[in-house]
């Protein structure tokens, strides 16, 4: 509520607490659940997509004149976001248990045919699926018929969680020959902080663009707006690769710790 309002952090919380009964389940509940989970979070993703097909929505749609004005705003709308928004992340976090169990991304060389196989054909159909969607948003089609923009906008979300499980895949195959060397070792040391650099982010978007802080909003191309996300990426792999070497874990993280394993001290390791 106090940043930027795209809270992932609450909704993965939440979701991990609704689905606490379920991390011990057989694997056929897991996947069953999951399976039936896909009809309501397509169809709420299908409904914010037939809302975006009817006109373009931006952030500045939601910025606040002031801090004051954005944290009150955020206050109604952020139990409701939260709970839909978790929702939409059941099936994904659902297989992600399955997968855990069964070491997929944790020994990908023990299972690097699967992860090939999976690669190419989720990814192949996550890109049919969403090539309409695509050519709407390009300009390149014209739709007019309700009934058409609903098949395509649920054509988009449901391979749309299938793009994102080829995508986990595909890094799995790249995990196999980029272990060691620095490079990865800097990606790890952001993976290990991932928290604390989303909320790093997050400050600097609040920074650069929001009305009552520098509100660049309307004075950035999209090239540029680009360009700084990549720029914003690679210093936070450096400040990073920085706490690494220093031997500091994320904030974030030593917190999240501390509230998890309180009869536990937290220890800072290297």
């Amino acid at each position: 509520m106090l940043l930027v309002p795209l809270d992932i952090i609450a909704v993965y919380g939440m979701t991990l607490l609704v689905l606490v009964p379920l991390v011990r389940a057989r694997d056929s509940v897991l996947l069953w659940t999951g399976v039936l989970s896909l009809i309501p979070a397509t169809l709420l993703l299908a409904w914010q997509s037939v809302q975006a097909q009817a006109g373009p929505v931006t952030m500045a749609r939601f910025m606040e004149p002031t801090f004051g004005a954005h944290v009150v705003a955020s206050i109604p709308t952020w139990p409701v976001e939260t709970a839909m928004s978790t929702i939409m992340v059941v099936p994904g976090m659902l297989l992600g248990i399955w997968a855990a169990r069964r070491r997929i991304l944790d020994e990908p060389e023990r299972h690097a045919p699967l992860l090939a196989r999976v690669t190419v054909i989720f990814l192949l159909v996550s890109v049919l699926g969403r090539l309409p969607a695509a050519l709407l948003a390009a300009g390149a089609w014209t739709n007019t018929s309700v009934g058409v923009g609903w098949t395509v906008a649920i054509a988009h979300d449901l391979t749309g969680y299938a793009g994102g499980i080829g995508l986990a895949a595909a890094v799995g195959l790249v995990a196999i020959r980029a272990r060691g060397g620095r490079v990865t070792t800097a990606l790890a040391a952001l993976g290990q902080r991932s928290m604390t650099f989303y909320l790093f982010q997050s400050v600097v978007w609040v920074t650069l663009f929001y009305p009552f802080t520098l509100g660049l909003s309307d004075d950035m191309s999209f090239t540029a707006t680009f360009g700084l996300a990549i720029g914003v990426w690679l210093l936070s792999i450096l400040l990073a690769e920085g706490m690494r070497v220093a031997g500091y874990r994320g904030p974030a993280e030593v917190l999240l710790r501390s509230l998890s394993y309180r009869s536990r001290p937290v220890r800072e390791t290297r």
